[in-house]
């Protein structure tokens, strides 16, 4: 395999699974993606 996947999940049951849990983490970081933007820091003191 050329490009392995950093994670194979194997067979429908595990995409079942880890989907859900992965598009409610995508979800939460857009969500929350301006408050994060605020807090960039500039400066070095």
């Amino acid at each position: 395999m050329e490009n392995p996947p950093r994670q194979l999940l194997i067979g429908n049951d595990a995409i079942s699974y880890v989907m859900p849990s992965l598009e409610a983490r995508i979800k939460e970081i857009r969500e929350f993606a301006a408050l994060s933007n605020t807090t960039d820091f500039d400066e070095w003191v």
